[in-house]
């Protein structure tokens, strides 16, 4: 929403003001700026181009599926087939609310089938396209997607039997990694646009040195969790948020059901040696997806490039999920293959099925027969709620099991011994994997009308109604707000309807303070500042909200807690869900507050009192005491130009600050100083940003460790903050020609062709 509404506005979305006292937004690359499909969101209503692009990638997922089977000479059934189980898999459903990883993993098998026809065809041009499309993928947002597709390219360069069955391996090596190369260096020069600006807050982040190994291995895949393949969700993660939290729950469900293993037997059956490779790698993958569940993700973690810097090592199963649904596809050519030939083979695993089949049928049958029975027994060895799901959904769930894996076996059976039943194999494969896979996993996201969701909540409600200073003033949410509920016992005060219908997490702010243009001193970005995140957690680790000064410095007038804050310092202006806004007497309930900070300071302000710190340490000291007074002393890197003109006996009165246009990269002021001072702006110190003094450039200055500051002498000045980084620039002049290169020569090409 706030991109898109910039770009309407007419300007580039690089600065994101709303966030962390400003923060990079092209950068983050999460928004998806200029990911071709995002174009949607700026011709069509926003809420039906949001939800669109969503419902699209799913089609798209299975389109590209089904064309990489035909590249790999499958039938049309079997395309389908793979391309279904894909499209419907658990990682996709999984990830629907992640939509940076949704769309890039979208785009998974096109670059698999353009990186296979490359160094199939030994073709350059394919290379281009490879290059093309991973360039797409990486302005989706997901880069563990983008380096886990890109190590997946490089297997197959090396091991060109990973994709292409029975290739001899080593021959032309360097002809398929100089392809790679190519395509690689395609890439780099087309996302160079936001690649760049990415990497420059990539080193400026918290992960610039690494994450700690525990949570780099955040949501790990678990032995116990293979049974989710064929069981959604065994363990109870999604009903409970503590158990979502301790164990692998990024994926929501891995459901994949039996048929598509059933039907991956018929091509490994077929293929043997041949398929071996690609067998490997899909395990490989499936290692890395298990992270510290695995022997060597710790060496990983320590030597290779990257691993010590994303989390969710579960992502990586995406590369699992689409080997799957190619060796789905795959495996029904070679069933049909051995039906029409009556291959000996494919009457014993046919016969094997039926056993197997029939097992399951009587197993189907004695849960349904003894239902309550074995619920209870479950219920008394202790596998029931809260250490596993509810022991009637488990039952349910392995009933579903069965019934599909018998249905698929006696179709299987049916189509074998008749000629007429073979005629509609494909039709009943199909239908059933569609149907297995589609119920299993509808229902596991609800839906939120957009009335609602563009509803303001209550405290958003108060703090809009207060312009303030043109509303330049921010609001915090107290670390143990963000984690508490709600809880009242002067229920006679309360509104209970209110209460019971409001969303906590608009209430606090969680994201939803962009759309109402709230400014946040925290936010929900992946790539947080290293500088600012220091601070921020000296700050919101103290005893009290008074505790220091910081708040106020980082101009916070709104504090939302659910504790009571007990201070003359911060007044108490309003109970979320109280009758009549009454706030006495609620003040010690467990109940959302708004309280204002009575000495926050004001956006931007002059200071006539410095003191230059030049190690960091040094902050880390002088900021969180509270003596340190940020409205009249001021810490700098650096001596200010105008620093022997500046007296800390001067008053400021006379002293007078116009906020002409405050705009997402800039900002521009009118400023009156009585006697030459530092204007100190509440705003994130960040590479790129400029200002200007009467059309001069000044150098800005990096004051009380993350926020800007310029010089100012004694008179009305203009003073305008720019933010255009170099980053943007320089990448958006090497993707521009990049881009015109490419067209120019498909040009080129075209017409040589002709």
């Amino acid at each position: 929403m706030l991109w898109v509404e910039a770009v309407k506005k007419g300007e580039i979305p690089l600065w994101n003001p709303y966030s962390y006292s400003g923060h990079p937004l092209l950068a983050t690359l999460q928004p998806g700026v200029f990911y071709p499909p995002d174009a949607l969101l700026l011709i069509l209503p926003f809420d039906l181009a949001f939800n669109w692009i969503i419902v699209i990638h799913f089609f798209l997922a299975g389109a590209f599926a089904y064309l990489l089977l035909r590249e790999m000479k499958a039938s049309l059934p079997a395309c389908l087939a793979g391309s279904v189980i894909f499209m419907l898999s658990g990682y996709l459903f999984s990830a629907h609310n992640v939509i940076s990883t949704l769309f890039s993993v979208a785009w998974v098998p096109l670059i698999v089938l353009l990186f296979r026809r490359a160094i199939k065809d030994g073709s350059a041009l394919y290379g281009v396209f490879t290059g093309v499309i991973l360039a797409v993928m990486f302005t989706a947002g997901g880069v563990e997607v983008l380096l886990g597709t890109a190590g997946l390219l490089l297997i197959t360069a090396i091991f060109p039997s990973v994709m292409i069955f029975g290739d001899d391996g080593f021959q032309n090596l360097k002809r398929r990694l100089s392809l790679l190369m190519l395509s690689i260096a395609i890439f780099l020069l087309l996302s160079a646009v936001q690649l760049l600006p990415f990497l420059e807050l990539a080193r400026a982040s918290t992960r610039a040195g690494g994450l700690s190994f525990f949570e780099a291995t955040t949501w790990s895949f678990d032995l116990k969790d293979f049974i989710q393949f064929f069981i959604p969700d065994p363990y109870g993660y999604g009903i409970s948020d503590e158990k979502y939290w301790a164990n692998q729950s990024w994926l929501k469900t891995v459901y994949t059901g039996a048929i598509p293993f059933a039907l991956s037997a018929f091509f490994f059956a077929k293929e043997k040696k041949k398929a071996l490779p690609f067998i490997f790698t899909g395990l490989f993958y499936l290692l890395l997806a298990m992270g510290k569940n695995n022997f060597f993700y710790l060496y990983l973690y320590e030597w290779a490039p990257f691993f010590n810097k994303f989390r969710y090592p579960v992502k990586f199963l995406f590369v699992p999920f689409l080997f799957l649904s190619i060796s789905s596809g795959l495996g029904y050519d070679r069933l049909k293959e051995w039906f029409e030939g009556k291959d000996r083979r494919a009457y014993t695993i046919v016969i094997a099925l039926l056993i197997l089949s029939t097992l399951a049928a009587a197993l189907f049958g004695i849960l349904n027969f003894f239902d309550a029975g074995i619920k209870d027994l479950l219920v008394v060895k202790g596998m029931d709620y809260p250490e596993y799901n509810h022991a009637a959904i488990n039952l349910f769930n392995a009933k579903r099991v069965l019934f599909f894996f018998i249905a698929f076996s006696v179709g299987l059976y049916g189509a074998f011994s008749s000629a007429r039943l073979k005629k509609t194999l494909p039709y009943f494969v199909i239908a059933l994997l569609s149907a297995d896979l589609f119920f299993a996993h509808n229902g596991h996201y609800g839906s939120t009308r957009p009335e609602e969701y563009h509803k303001n909540s209550a405290v958003m409600e108060f703090v809009s109604k207060d312009a303030g200073e043109e509303g330049l003033f921010r609001v915090f949410v107290t670390p143990r707000t963000m984690s508490e509920a709600v809880e009242v016992t002067d229920e006679r005060s309360f509104d209970d309807n209110f209460l019971k219908s409001m969303n906590l997490d608009k209430e606090r702010l969680t994201g939803y303070n962009l759309p109402a243009h709230i400014f946040d001193i925290s936010g929900i970005e992946v790539m947080r500042r290293g500088d600012y995140t220091s601070i921020f957690s000296i700050m919101a680790s103290q005893k009290g909200a008074d505790s220091t000064n910081i708040l106020s410095m980082l101009n916070v007038k709104y504090v939302v807690s659910i504790p009571k804050i007990d201070s003359p310092e911060f007044a108490l202006r309003k109970v979320i869900g109280a009758i009549n806004d009454k706030t006495k007497g609620l003040e010690g309930e467990k109940a959302l507050k708004v309280y204002e900070n009575l000495n926050f300071l004001p956006r931007f302000f002059i200071v006539r009192d410095y003191k230059v710190v030049k190690r960091a340490e040094e902050y880390v000291e002088i900021l969180p005491d509270k003596t340190f007074s940020p409205g009249k002393k001021v810490l700098l890197e650096e001596e200010p130009l105008n620093g022997g003109n500046i007296s800390a006996k001067n008053s400021g009165k006379g002293d007078s600050i116009e906020v002409v246009s405050y705009r997402n990269n800039s900002i521009e002021l009118k400023v009156t100083s009585s006697s030459p001072g530092v204007l100190v702006a509440s705003e994130s110190y960040y590479p790129g940003w400029k200002a200007f003094v009467d059309g001069r450039e000044e150098e800005i200055l990096k004051a009380n460790y993350i926020l800007r500051a310029v010089p100012i002498e004694k008179g009305t000045h203009s003073v305008r903050f720019v933010y255009c980084p170099r980053s943007f620039k320089a990448g958006a002049y090497v993707s521009g020609a990049a881009l015109l290169t490419l067209f120019a020569s498909g040009i080129v090409y075209i017409r040589r062709k002709r």
